[in-house]
């Protein structure tokens, strides 16, 4: 309980400690999250808690501390605790995404609670939503004209890394979760799956439309995971859908997976990640 003087008077405010370590955890979850989008980096569930958790821990000592205006040494603390190490340059750059989704996120929250009245918890959701969907169509419109990058695909113990390609026609989608489709050239698909992954993880079918061959029906199964590029740039993709497409997808095998655009996007710079050769 705080007490405050004013113009002679004392006003009292109740301050409830759970509730306000409920709110700050899941604000700097959220906020963290839009960071790593930002960033293109892989958080995991994990590391997205306990920074959250070091995050509104930090927000109530300098509350208790009386220096609630601090607020950025707490966002700090969120930060390094949920990315890890990094050079002093790495987690500027980091404190500055961090920052930058805050003040995006703090004026989509009062636009959406002045003009709309919505609850907090509500506001904060569709904000969330907003800067997500803002920061996936930015990417994607930085990826229009295409290009070559490196990928490396994980089914349990074994890896395959081929040449991908960035297919802006490739709109497929896996059809009861709408989650992207990129397409894996057979061959690539036969030295990366064992014999028999059909019995053993089971698979879907994709439905695909193409101008002049009709449309179809392709094989689709779920890897463990997907990186694409490679060095500081690389992006971790967790369960690709991934279908497996007939024959040969370049004339002159430049490369052997069509990613779809929304695999991309989550890549950095088109360079050194991708180029047109």
């Amino acid at each position: 309980m705080e007490i405050v003087w004013l113009w002679g008077w004392s006003v009292y405010y109740e301050f409830y400690i759970d509730q306000f370590l409920l709110e700050q955890l899941l604000a700097d979850g959220l906020l963290l999250l839009l960071a790593s989008m930002l960033l293109r980096e892989h958080l995991s569930p994990f590391r997205l808690l306990l920074g959250s958790a070091a995050g509104a821990g930090a927000e109530l000592l300098l509350l208790m501390l009386g220096k609630p205006r601090l607020g950025v040494l707490a966002m700090a603390v969120a930060g390094l605790t949920a990315f890890g190490r990094c050079t002093v340059r790495q987690f500027a750059g980091k404190l500055a995404a961090l920052l930058f989704v805050t003040v995006c996120f703090g004026g989509t929250l009062q636009a959406l609670t002045a003009l709309w009245g919505l609850p907090a918890m509500a506001a904060a959701a569709a904000g969330a939503g907003v800067l997500s969907a803002g920061i996936r169509w930015c990417r994607r419109k930085r990826y229009l004209d295409g290009g070559y990058t490196q990928v490396t695909l994980y089914w349990e113990m074994r890896q395959l890394t081929i040449r991908g390609f960035v297919d802006t026609g490739n709109h497929l989608e896996e059809p009861l979760t709408g989650r992207p489709v990129s397409i894996l050239e057979q061959q690539a698909a036969d030295r990366l799956l064992p014999q028999g992954w059909e019995e053993q993880r089971g698979f879907f079918l994709i439905p695909y439309h193409t101008v002049g061959n009709g449309q179809g029906w392709m094989r689709a199964v779920t890897l463990d995971r997907m990186i694409v590029g490679e060095g500081k740039g690389q992006t971790v993709v967790e369960r690709p859908v991934l279908a497996l497409g007939c024959g040969r997808l370049s004339g002159q095998g430049e490369f052997e997976l069509l990613l779809h655009p929304a695999h991309a996007a989550q890549c950095g710079t088109k360079s050194p990640l991708f180029s047109k050769q």
